[in-house]
């Protein structure tokens, strides 16, 4: 399943970062931020109703690499706007060479609305790790991912990026940052929302229900169950940063 997907339809304002300090001086920070989504993109998957979400969160470091967070998104189309999802999580970071590799575990619980038509709202939680190498020209990034719901899925990333900084002048910057991600992994989560998608769009009324039949799902679960190439994305996230503001899109 090879897609390509420009994600420049993704916008986004944040960080109001409260407090906030340099990592290697070891010190706790704060970070808050609200952002706006056009549509919720999952690994290259959405659904036919388009999901728009406001979307805040927060996170705390503490200085020994623990970190807390948790998120909130509403769904502002519909009749009421409502909580779509909510999320809780904790990890820890760490460096395994001083500003070269560096990587994360972490748990995150999510809490889903029963009518969410984001394609990945089966998923009850995850348990996911990371790796990050610095080449100097360009990062490379390694993904793996444990998610559980109703069944459970696999999935590794790759991504190669290189943050490209146009000016930087008296607390002002300026850059961004291409990136090219592919994803592999299993997709019976995904199956489980398909065959639960006739009851999410009761929230979503006067919208075409292009929903595909639980039969069709039952032939093809098989499928949704192989560990396969799901998905390539091109993302070029630009960034404005002013003091402890950042404004990216």
């Amino acid at each position: 399943m090879k897609k390509l997907i420009l994600i420049l339809s993704v916008f986004s304002f944040s960080y109001l970062t409260l407090f906030s300090q340099a990592k290697e001086e070891k010190k706790s920070y704060l970070n808050a931020a609200v952002n706006y989504t056009t549509n919720s993109v999952y690994e290259g998957r959405s659904d036919s109703i388009v999901t728009p979400y406001i979307g805040t969160s927060i996170d705390y470091h503490f200085r020994s690499g623990i970190f807390v967070s948790g998120a909130l998104n509403f769904y502002p189309n519909r009749q009421d706007n409502i909580l779509d999802l909510g999320t809780l999580g904790v990890g820890y970071e760490f460096q395994l060479i001083k500003d070269k590799l560096s990587g994360s575990i972490s748990y995150t619980k999510n809490f889903y609305s029963k009518y969410s038509t984001q394609v990945n709202s089966e998923t009850k939680g995850a348990v996911a790790a990371d790796l990050s190498f610095d080449f100097t020209f360009f990062q490379l990034s390694l993904d793996g991912d444990y998610d559980y719901g109703e069944k459970t899925d696999g999935t590794l990333s790759a991504s190669i990026s290189k943050g490209i900084e146009t000016f930087k002048i008296a607390g002002n910057a300026l850059s961004i940052t291409p990136t090219v991600t592919v994803f592999a992994g299993t997709q019976n989560l995904y199956a489980t929302y398909l065959k639960k998608r006739p009851t999410k769009v009761k929230a979503n009324k006067g919208k075409k229900d292009n929903t595909v039949a639980s039969s069709i799902i039952d032939t093809y679960e098989a499928a949704y169950s192989k560990f396969e190439l799901k998905d390539f994305d091109v993302s070029l996230p630009v960034s404005y940063t002013y003091k402890i503001f950042t404004f990216s899109i």
